[in-house]
């Protein structure tokens, strides 16, 4: 019986993110600019926002777990806080125009 060879990578190796998605940022700040401009914001978009605020938290778990420390892997995890933080301005411009 012949052995197949294969041909691996540790997780060291390489970075699969943990979703293939980016959050559609620009639709969201439309969406809150549109509500400010209204008085009243919409309670989906702003549960989709905080979906897409932990699926971030997600994704930079998976980028800070492991022993690999490289450049790229840096990068990734500065590109992931910038759009965290701009996600979570516009939550916070938001929920004070969702009303129950």
């Amino acid at each position: 019986m012949a052995l197949q060879k294969t041909n691996s990578m540790s997780s060291v190796d390489q970075f699969v993110p943990l979703f293939d998605w980016r959050p559609d940022l620009a639709r969201f700040e439309r969406e809150v600019e549109t509500a400010s401009r209204a008085g009243v914001g919409d309670a989906l978009t702003l549960g989709e926002m905080q979906c897409s605020l932990d699926l971030i938290d997600a994704e930079l778990l998976a980028l800070r777990s492991g022993d690999n420390r490289s450049d790229s892997r840096q990068t990734k995890i500065q590109e992931w806080l910038s759009m965290r933080g701009r996600l979570a301005r516009l939550i916070s411009k938001m929920e004070p125009l969702v009303h129950d």
